[in-house]
């Protein structure tokens, strides 16, 4: 079981009146190999809007709940976004053209995706190291320093079932997939926020 509603509560800021958050729990195909009979390879469970600080308090128990019952992770997209701006976006997606004419490809997550397409006004880099080695995460770090020539860059880490994920502020990734061709850098991905005890008892 991992849980980082401590640590994440430290790194939001609500520096401006309609600044949110977004929490999804995600059921995965990686946590559940021997019996996934599904064709897509993830499914969302629920969303929440996370609008100060105390909200992530009041949804917790409902989270971890939620993960433990189904098998499913928690992430929380740390690139806040504006409120309003999500639902001019969301209502955009919604009446478009595409959207309208593909309606047996209506899920139920697309609202949910909608919510969180629009631009985030404070871009994070997500470096998934999916190794639990800490000597080549440090060489991550080290190439990264060498290249920035400092250590600005850097936010914080947290450890996942399998390796880690570095959390940073945009840097230059020039040499950098050349130098680890396995370790992906994702724009405004999500944070691992748990890891449900009832996945690692299957691990």
């Amino acid at each position: 079981m991992l849980d980082y509603f401590d640590l994440v509560k430290q790194k939001l800021v609500f520096d401006k009146p309609d600044t949110i958050y977004m929490i999804d729990i995600t059921y995965r195909r990686v946590d559940h190999r021997d019996n996934w009979v599904y064709p897509r390879t993830q499914y969302p469970v629920k969303w929440f809007c996370i609008k100060k600080t105390e909200d992530l308090d009041t949804v917790k128990p409902e989270v971890i709940a939620l993960c433990e019952a189904m098998g499913a992770r928690a992430y929380i997209n740390t690139s806040p976004r504006y409120y309003l701006d999500n639902i001019r976006q969301a209502c955009d997606n919604l009446k478009s053209d595409n959207f309208i004419h593909n309606k047996k490809e209506l899920y139920i997550d697309k609202i949910g995706l909608y919510l969180g397409t629009c631009p985030s006004y404070d871009v994070k880099y997500t470096i998934d190291v999916d190794t639990k080695d800490i000597e080549y995460k440090q060489r991550v770090i080290d190439h990264i320093d060498s290249v920035e020539g400092n250590h600005d860059w850097y936010w914080f880490e947290i450890e996942t079932n399998k390796g880690y994920h570095i959390y940073a502020k945009p840097f230059n990734t020039t040499g950098f997939k050349a130098a680890f061709p396995l370790t992906d850098i994702v724009e405004n991905r999500g944070i691992l926020l748990y890891f449900p005890q009832s996945l690692t008892k299957n691990e």
